[in-house]
């Protein structure tokens, strides 16, 4: 009898331990660890051979106490358990785990990685020949071969087109009929993203050399042509409200959405700025002390905005470059005082998430961050650091999470848990904008330890991040910094 799926249906896992993640560098690494450990048993094996030989010639040469000695190292070479037999058995290990992360590496590029090629090279010729590409644009063949290309690549449309009559109409009706399937079991997203990044990357004077990752350098060039941000600061918040003690996700990211100005339709109270960032001091019965650091995420969709939770922040988090969202949470971490062996749990929505992993990385060293906790946010600026556990929950329905144009996928330090709204009792038609509402990512961390409670992904991530939420008995004091901006070119 096969065992129960420990995910509730609706919900996906990636990453962590168990069935539910195949992380490919682990087995790459685990393969070339075992074929070391294979390459030094060969040796040991040779050694132990010419010793066997040196034993067998006493023993031939009529010296009878050489015999137990001879049996002995001949078990070692050529026994059930001998070097030769272990050095096979490595070997072939090896062998099977390479293949493992081959075919993995395969089984995504038979169908994303190949949607994704042929979308970053259509985007890619587009940046290099802008002006084909507007005349094509204004014939409506480009957009009628990227949508054929792109979406006949993997799902089988171009077979479908030639058997159901003519190609362009077929190819056209079918796509439009799929809709969201189709983006969905191509990686439509991720592929819109990879033509666009191209484009945009390769549009400045020069050639540039094609990339499966264009959003960051994409990113970057758009920072160039767009405004400088002003001069950022910190000020303390006079009268901040003192929110719950987070003692689960939930109440996490209901903190978060109490960080977010009510002007931009967030749960924060009269008083709490587009680019509040609340830190939680949770002292626990023991008296030990733990922090809870939680942050918002954009408010201001134009670039060098009064606030940093703008697009010029998120560009820079995408194109990897030093932000003032992150500068401003270190600073506000420093004024309340976290002490740098004291355990940290990070969380952020959209944008917050991509500074909170920012941070994370930033703040190795320095304070002891332990765990992340992003809703809605993409897999930007980086992995995450060394000894850092993150928690990533994504809905299907929200395409922000898709915004760094690569397939989703876990780590031992990564987990992603991704949530289908539909499938999990939302009879209403989802908006790609209330996928994307923080309040409707609190709900999904509130279902959770009933939906993905024992899988190992996240199970591993909440034997870390428990302990610095809070539990029965602790008490939280919450501060809160306002981080703006000076007019740009003050």
């Amino acid at each position: 009898m096969a065992e129960p799926s420990p995910v509730a249906p609706g919900f996906t896992v990636l990453g962590g331990r168990g069935p539910s993640m195949a992380e490919i560098e682990d087995l790459t690494s685990g393969a070339r660890a075992l074929q070391i450990a294979a390459d030094h048993l060969a040796d040991a094996g040779a050694a132990l051979r010419r010793a066997q030989v040196g034993a067998e010639a006493a023993l031939f040469g009529g010296r009878p106490e050489a015999r137990g000695p001879y049996q002995q190292l001949r078990a070692l070479v050529d026994g059930t358990g001998g070097s030769t037999a272990l050095h096979d058995e490595l070997v072939t290990l090896a062998r099977g785990l390479t293949r493992a992360a081959t075919a993995y590496v395969d089984a995504e590029s038979t169908v994303q990685r190949s949607v994704r090629v042929l979308a970053s090279g259509v985007g890619w010729w587009i940046g290099e020949h802008p002006l084909p590409a507007a005349a094509m644009a204004l014939t409506g063949g480009l957009a009628v071969g990227s949508v054929a290309l792109v979406g006949a690549s993997s799902t089988g449309l171009i077979r479908e087109a030639a058997a159901g009559g003519g190609p362009l109409t077929t190819v056209l009706g079918l796509a439009a009929q799929r809709g969201s399937a189709l983006f969905t079991e191509v990686g439509g997203t991720q592929a819109v993203v990879a033509l666009f990044a191209s484009a945009a990357r390769s549009l400045p004077p020069g050639t540039q050399v094609p990339t499966l990752k264009p959003v960051p350098s994409a990113a970057g060039g758009l920072l160039g042509v767009l405004p400088p941000p002003g001069t950022a600061s910190l000020a303390t918040r006079a009268d901040p409200p003192q929110l719950p003690v987070p003692q689960d996700l939930g109440g996490v990211l209901a903190n978060v959405a109490g960080s977010y100005a009510p002007s931009a339709g967030g749960a924060g109270r009269p008083g709490t700025s587009e680019a509040a960032i609340t830190v939680q001091r949770i002292d626990h019965p023991d008296g030990t002390r733990s922090w809870a650091v939680e942050i918002p995420g954009t408010q201001q969709g134009s670039p060098a905005a009064a606030v940093p939770t703008d697009l010029s922040t998120n560009l820079q988090l995408m194109a990897r470059q030093r932000d003032d969202m992150t500068a401003a949470v270190i600073e506000a971490m420093r004024a309340a005082g976290v002490g740098p062996d004291e355990p940290v749990l990070l969380a952020g929505h959209s944008q917050g998430g991509m500074v909170a992993m920012s941070v994370a990385s930033a703040t190795v060293g320095t304070f002891a961050v332990k765990a992340v906790v992003t809703a809605g946010s993409p897999d930007l600026p980086g992995p995450p650091p060394p000894g850092v556990q993150v928690l990533a929950i994504r809905h299907t329905a929200d395409l922000v999470p898709q915004v760094d144009g690569l397939p989703d996928h876990g780590t031992s330090l990564l987990t992603v848990v991704e949530r289908d709204l539909e499938a999990t009792g939302e009879t209403d038609v989802i908006s790609t904008i209330e996928a994307h509402s923080v309040s409707r990512y609190v709900e999904t961390a509130e279902m959770l330890p009933d939906a993905v409670g024992a899988d190992p992904g996240y199970q591993r991530f909440m034997d870390v991040a428990a302990p610095i939420l809070g539990q029965e008995g602790a008490t939280a004091v919450t501060t809160q910094y306002d981080a703006s901006r000076a007019p740009s070119g003050s």
